[in-house]
C-alpha cells in the first residue's frame, strides 16, 4: 500500500504582506499589465449604468455609454484629479468632475 502525504504548507514571509516597495513591483507587473474584473456586467447592462471600484489603488469606472458600449477609465480627473463617480454602481446621465462642474 502506498503511503500518500499530503503537502506541506507554509506561509509567506511577513514581509509579503507588509513591505510597500514590494506592493508597488506587485502593482506594476501584476495589476497593471493584466486584465482585472471590476465586477458582473448584469450590473450595468442599461446606457448610463456604471460600476466604479478600486484595484490594488487605482480608481477605476466602467460605464455604459448612449450608444451601449460599454468602455473603462480611470476615475479621476486629469486636471484636479477629483473623483468622478462614487464608489459602487450607480447611474450617470452626464460624465462631469465635481470640482469643475
Amino acid at each position: 500500500m502506498l503511503s500518500r502525504t499530503k503537502p506541506m504548507l507554509t506561509n509567506l514571509d511577513a514581509r509579503f504582506y507588509v513591505d510597500p516597495d514590494l506592493f508597488a513591483r506587485e502593482r506594476q507587473n501584476i495589476f497593471r499589465r493584466r486584465w482585472q474584473m471590476l465586477g458582473p456586467v448584469a450590473r450595468i447592462k442599461e446606457r448610463g449604468d456604471y460600476l466604479a471600484v478600486d484595484v490594488a489603488g487605482w480608481k477605476l469606472f466602467a460605464l455604459r455609454g448612449r450608444d451601449g458600449i460599454l468602455r473603462g477609465f480611470h476615475n479621476v480627473c486629469r486636471h484636479r484629479g477629483a473623483r468622478l463617480l462614487a464608489e459602487g454602481t450607480g447611474t450617470c446621465g452626464t460624465l462631469r468632475c465635481p470640482y469643475h462642474h
